[in-house]
């Protein structure tokens, strides 16, 4: 069911990881009736595998700014060094490692016992390679990688990308000489079947290792969409695959349970979710998990094909209520 998490709490940029038989969303976190992105505080939700309805959270993990239950977990934080799109991973020595991508100051990375923290910070990144590659410090963006040989690897960028290897001893410091960029393109290459301008890379790594294979999602400058590059390494070259999320039809049904609800109509929007849910999304990703092979691209297809139907839905409930009178304004 989407929303999946209650409609008072905002976790944009949601990074799933699972642990043992958990699933875990870290995320940017915005506070309701702000009239800016991001806060100063993360949060850490999570639900059993087998029943991603039933979400706990676990409050706060980590923080830039001092509130009234919690210390800041940094000293060189700023009135700007709001939190956004984390990544959390397990390394090689059974801990939870937090990378924490701080608007206008240098990233870092914490850790815990649990993978639902709260997170205690270990250090800021140490590196070598140049300001201008990881902005200063930032490490925008950071999606990690543990391969199955203990190997660590930050994956980054906003508008170009690069790649490095950490030190899987302590998880934060940049191994000489493995810096590589654009790993995913910023401009059209044949190379790795990036032809197009809507496969060129815009920001958001998310890396993953499926039966040998390494995944590399990312936000394309086409923002309405995920698209994903494999890879026979984790330093690529990657080549570009295709789509798994377009979201353009889930805007215009979002639209239309927005337009209803004004109407007192908001069952229509429950309704066409409801439909979707059960008859696409659910079981089309499902049987293309079974029936796909190696490759993500028909079990991403469930998600629009689930939003096409949510928008006949919502079109063919306009023109009856329009056309039968039915569409009268609430009062405010």
């Amino acid at each position: 069911m989407n929303p999946y998490l209650p409609r008072w709490e905002y976790i944009p940029d949601g990074e799933p990881r699972v642990f043992g038989d958990r699933i875990y969303i870290y995320g940017s976190h915005d506070s309701a009736g702000a009239d800016e992105f991001c806060d100063y505080v993360l949060k850490c939700w999570s639900a059993p595998v087998s029943d991603p309805t039933k979400w706990v959270c676990h409050g706060d993990i980590f923080h830039t700014r001092s509130d009234r239950d919690h210390p800041s977990d940094i000293d060189w934080g700023t009135e700007q060094s709001r939190l956004f799109a984390p990544d959390v991973v397990c390394g090689k020595d059974g801990k939870y490692y937090l990378y924490a991508y701080i608007a206008n100051s240098k990233g870092c990375v914490a850790v815990s016992d649990r993978p639902e923290g709260p997170f205690t910070l270990v250090s800021k990144y140490k590196y070598t390679i140049p300001d201008e590659i990881c902005c200063g410090g930032i490490f925008i963006d950071p999606g990690v990688l543990v391969d199955d040989d203990g190997r660590t690897y930050i994956y980054c960028g906003y508008l170009k990308s690069f790649l490095a290897e950490l030190n899987s001893n302590n998880m934060y410091e940049v191994l000489d000489n493995t810096c590589i960029e654009d790993f995913i393109p910023k401009e059209t290459t044949e190379k790795g079947n990036f032809s197009e301008e809507d496969s060129l890379f815009f920001e958001a790594c998310s890396p993953r290792k499926i039966n040998g294979t390494y995944y590399m999602i990312y936000s394309p400058k086409h923002c309405s969409r995920l698209a994903y590059a494999t890879s026979d390494s984790p330093t690529g070259p990657f080549t570009y695959k295709g789509y798994i999320i377009d979201s353009i039809f889930a805007g215009v049904h979002f639209c239309f349970s927005g337009y209803f609800a004004a109407y007192g109509k908001s069952y229509i929007g429950f309704m066409h979710n409801i439909i979707s849910i059960t008859f696409v999304r659910v079981p089309g990703s499902y049987l293309a998990s079974k029936l796909s092979g190696d490759t993500l691209f028909p079990m991403g297809l469930a998600a629009p094909a689930g939003s096409l139907l949510s928008v006949i839905i919502c079109v063919c409930a306009y023109i009856y209520l329009k056309r039968s009178g039915k569409l009268e304004p609430v009062a405010a």
